[in-house]
C-alpha cells in the first residue's frame, strides 16, 4: 500500500524490536481482566486484533483470527520469532490454525504487519482484543456481532456508554472466549472514537439541561441568545405585549403616544 501503511508496520514492530534486542523473543501475551488501555500500550495503538487464528485462505489471502476477516497484501509484513520479512506465499501458508497473533492495520484495510507470538493460545485464559464495525446488536440480551465473532458484552453493561450501542459503530473489545469459534465474554468494550457523557456543559450536537446553552437548543431559562419563545418582562423585535411603554409597532392606550396608533388618550401627536 501507501507510505502511511508501511509507516504503521515501523510502528507496530518497534517495541518488538526493543524485546528483541534484550533477548526477549516475543511480546509476552495478555491474560484475562487486561484493559484496552493496557493491551494498547504494551502492542501499540494500531493492534487490530490479538487472538487465536481460526482459519487460513492462502489462495484468496484471507487470514480468520478470533472471528475477523484478516486481508493480505504484498505490503503485508510478517514478524516470526526474531525475523521479520516482506510478504511471500510461504509467509502465509506458513501460518496455521490455533497460533496466537497480533495483527496490525486499519478496520477494513489490509493488514499493515502480523506477528507470529510464540507463546501458545491458551482458551480461557489469554486475553482477546478485537477492534471492528458491529454488524448486528442487541442490547436487550447483551450481545453484539463484530464480523463473525459474537460478543457477550454483559459483563460490561454497567458503563452507561454502552446504551447508544449501534450497528455500524467501530468499537474496540477485550475478553475471553471458552472455546475456538465460541462467543467474546467482554470484560471491556468502548465505542472508539465517541464518547457519552453528562457534563454541566457540553459543546456539540447534545440534548442537555443546563442553565445555559450555546447552540441550537430547547431550554427554559431568564435569558435566551437565539430563537426562543420567552416570556419576559421587555421584549426587543415585533411582539405583542401590554406594558406602559413599547418601542416599535404596536397597539396600546397610552395617555401620550408618538407615530401610528389607534387609542383613545387625552391628548395623541400625529395621526390618529
Amino acid at each position: 500500500m501507501g507510505m502511511k501503511e508501511n509507516t504503521l508496520g515501523i510502528t507496530s514492530t518497534l517495541a518488538r524490536g526493543i524485546l528483541l534486542a534484550l533477548g526477549l523473543s516475543s511480546v509476552v501475551p495478555v491474560s484475562a481482566g487486561t484493559s484496552i488501555s493496557e493491551i494498547k500500550s504494551q502492542f501499540g495503538s494500531d493492534l487490530l486484533v490479538l487472538g487465536q487464528v481460526e482459519h487460513v485462505d492462502s489462495t484468496k489471502g484471507i487470514i480468520t483470527v478470533a472471528g475477523q476477516h484478516i486481508s493480505i497484501s504484498r505490503q503485508t509484513a510478517f514478524l516470526t520469532g526474531d525475523v521479520q520479512a516482506a510478504h511471500t506465499a510461504n509467509e502465509l501458508q506458513a501460518i496455521k490454525p490455533g497460533e496466537l497473533l497480533a495483527v496490525f492495520g486499519a478496520v477494513g484495510a489490509p493488514a499493515v504487519s502480523i506477528d507470529r507470538l510464540d507463546t501458545a493460545y491458551v482458551a480461557g485464559s489469554t486475553a482477546i482484543y478485537v477492534k471492528g464495525k458491529i454488524s448486528a446488536v442487541d442490547t436487550g440480551v447483551g450481545v453484539a456481532r463484530i464480523d463473525e465473532l459474537g460478543v457477550d458484552f454483559t459483563p460490561a453493561m454497567y458503563d452507561p456508554e454502552l446504551s447508544s450501542l449501534a450497528a455500524g459503530q467501530i468499537v474496540e473489545a477485550v475478553g475471553i472466549q471458552a472455546s475456538t469459534s465460541g462467543k467474546l465474554l467482554a470484560e471491556h468494550l468502548s465505542i472508539s472514537g465517541t464518547s457519552v457523557v453528562k457534563p454541566s456543559s457540553i459543546s456539540g450536537t447534545s440534548v442537555v439541561k443546563p442553565s445555559s446553552i450555546s447552540g441550537t437548543s430547547v431550554v427554559k431559562a431568564d435569558s435566551i441568545s437565539g430563537t426562543s419563545v420567552v416570556k419576559p418582562s421587555s421584549i426587543s423585535g415585533t411582539s405583542v405585549v401590554k406594558p406602559s411603554s413599547i418601542s416599535g409597532t404596536s397597539v396600546l392606550k397610552p395617555n401620550s403616544i408618538s407615530g401610528t396608533s389607534v387609542a383613545k388618550p387625552g391628548s395623541i401627536s400625529g395621526t390618529s
